[in-house]
């Protein structure tokens, strides 16, 4: 939508109105925010070969692929409850147990560590046609100092975003919207 070109082949009628470049629901769009882990970052799905291959008990009745669509199922649905653990640890300011669950934690949300951070197939491009006419803003529930290290690791470095929200700027991590109005008020 934001290069005027639909994603997906017409559901229905062309649309015949005149199309404006840059605008949604007649609003202009001045800046896009997006998430770290997923859009930016490749998820690492590890978590779900090791899930089918440990469920190989099942095998007589449920193939190593279903098995495989039922574990990622299952890690989608509980990535908010996993965010609600850590955004409650993170208030708490229980440091001590919010360093021990975090990896186990973001290995089952399918976030690759900091050092094996990979970039989605051409993001970097992505980003950049982008900069030229819209600000950027990026949200992560990852802390600061790891989304820094991330962002240099990845040659994504300080300049790709205008701002960053990271967990040390919020109460509620997602799903809770509380990271993306910060963002959008630092916009």
């Amino acid at each position: 939508k934001l290069f005027d070109q639909d994603p997906f082949e017409p559901s229905g009628a062309a649309q015949t109105g005149p199309r404006i470049p840059g605008l949604i629901a007649g609003r202009k769009v001045e800046g896009l925010i997006f998430d770290l882990d997923g859009p930016i970052l490749q998820l690492n799905f590890e978590a779900v070969d090791w899930i089918a291959q440990r469920t190989s008990w099942a095998a007589v009745l449920i193939s190593k692929e279903r098995r495989r669509r039922f574990a990622y199922r299952s890690m989608v649905r509980l990535e908010s409850t996993f965010n609600f653990i850590l955004s409650q640890l993170w208030r708490a300011e229980r440091h001590d147990s919010l360093t021990r669950y975090q990896p186990l934690l973001d290995e089952m949300r399918g976030y690759a560590g900091t050092e094996q951070a990979v970039l989605q197939p051409d993001i970097v491009r992505t980003l950049q046609t982008l900069k030229l006419q819209y600000q950027l803003a990026l949200v992560s529930t990852r802390e600061e100092q790891a989304v820094k290290r991330i962002l240099e690791q990845t040659g994504l470095g300080d300049e790709m975003f205008d701002v960053v929200v990271t967990r040390n700027d919020v109460r509620n991590i997602l799903p809770s919207s509380e990271s993306f109005v910060v963002a959008a008020e630092r916009l």
